[in-house]
């Protein structure tokens, strides 16, 4: 497969996924989204480089499709059949059960240490038409947003190294191989960004939704979440399943705590990146 073409559509991906964030454009008199020119040129380059097909194109025109519908129908009859419609299509696309997707297998690393990883296209694109429809980024008062999170992140971090070292599911070992800065680049974009925006943004805020309306304590969606990302990991067993789950208490009360989605997808980043700096990855 063409390093270039695989380059060049997974970095216009990165730099849609980055557009979330950014001040809309401006043509022809109306706004456009930054992160839409930018997902269609990657769109387009992967088709054209064999990196997806015309099955691809159709699986994600119908999440973003079910997306769009459940951001502006608010009819309860119609947005919760659209809300759950457009749930199983971003778990199957972060699943990989959709056919046309290469995603390509890469083995990064030096001899003394091997990263294998897949570049995925399919679960970077749900987590993007969540953010983009239904979870709303939002960088304002972010100086808020760093001192709430401050608690949670400590503890997560805390709570799931120190039951991981004495379960002996990782040890110490610091490394800083040539590949961090593109490893932990697309750790944050392709995988942080979609599993927050999923589990915190789409299931725990309507988790909390649902709850808040029938009188129920709203940290019950925390839990919740955080059990259904636990077992999201039983692909790794037992142990991961079980610091998964902690790691999602952590993640889910960073986002209740301040409101931010930003804030579990920077606790969910801060935690993987120091498990790839300071200790065995991804395990014993």
């Amino acid at each position: 497969m063409d390093n270039l073409a695989v380059s060049i559509t997974y970095g216009l991906l990165a730099l849609a996924i980055i557009g979330l964030w950014l001040p809309a454009l401006t043509w022809g008199g109306k706004k456009i989204p930054a992160w839409l020119p930018l997902f269609i040129a990657a769109v387009a380059c992967g088709m054209m480089n064999g990196l997806l097909t015309v099955a691809a194109f159709g699986a994600m025109a119908l999440l973003f499709a079910a997306a769009y519908a459940a951001s502006v129908v608010t009819r309860p009859l119609l947005h919760v059949p659209l809300l759950f419609a457009t749930g199983f299509i971003v778990l199957g696309l972060a699943l990989h059960l959709f056919p046309g997707f290469a995603n390509p297998y890469l083995n990064v690393g030096d001899a003394g240490h091997q990263f294998p990883t897949h570049l995925n296209f399919d679960k970077p694109t749900a987590g993007l038409s969540l953010m983009a429809f239904l979870c709303r980024p939002d960088l304002s008062d972010w100086r808020r947003t760093v001192r709430l999170m401050a608690l949670p992140l400590i503890a997560t971090l805390v709570a799931v190294f120190s039951v991981a070292l004495a379960m002996h599911y990782v040890r110490f070992d610091f490394k800083v191989p040539e590949v961090t800065p593109l490893f932990l680049l697309t750790n944050l974009l392709f995988a942080c960004v979609t599993e927050g925006a999923f589990f915190r943004g789409f299931i725990q805020e309507n988790l909390q939704r649902l709850l808040s309306r029938i009188g129920i304590t709203s940290h019950i969606a925390v839990f919740i979440s955080a059990a259904l990302f636990g077992l999201a990991h039983a692909h790794g067993g037992s142990t991961l399943v079980l610091l998964a789950t902690i790691a999602g208490i952590g993640y889910g009360y960073a986002y209740r705590l301040t409101g931010r989605l930003e804030a579990a997808i920077c606790t969910h980043f801060c935690l993987n990146a120091i498990h790839f700096i300071f200790f065995s990855y991804p395990s014993l």
